[in-house]
């Protein structure tokens, strides 16, 4: 499950009792409550829960493959994303790679952020 603290306007998550993704719209990190887009205020630790990232997701996040490389690269910025047995990895540019791995879209979305001071654009 994913705390509300964890989450920021725009992620995407996983809404476990409807099997859907959703795009958060807000969140109340002292109550612990999550808004998302046309489904209401939701507890975060009893059914929101991180949507796993995947080839499909990393394409709709504007990633694609480059196996020259053997990396994901953002269309638009060049920023670099390694896959290894452990999962997906963000990549500094100078042929290493920061821990932890990426497990779910909103922790590429946060990291994305976080790099570049823009929002990760998500084509749905």
């Amino acid at each position: 499950m994913i705390a509300a603290s964890e989450l920021r306007p725009g992620n995407i998550v996983r809404l476990i009792p409807l099997g859907e993704w959703h795009f958060v719209n807000g969140t109340n990190q002292t109550a612990g409550l999550v808004h998302l887009a046309g489904n209401g205020i939701w507890n975060d630790e009893e059914v929101i829960a991180g949507e796993h990232l995947n080839v499909r997701w990393m394409n709709k996040c504007g990633l694609e493959w480059r196996s020259n490389i053997h990396r994901w690269v953002h269309k638009e910025t060049g920023w670099r994303v390694a896959v290894n047995d452990n999962g997906f990895q963000n990549g500094l540019g100078d042929g290493s790679f920061m821990q932890p791995y990426i497990e779910y879209v909103h922790q590429l979305q946060n990291l994305f952020h976080a790099l570049t001071g823009k929002e990760l654009k998500i084509t749905i």
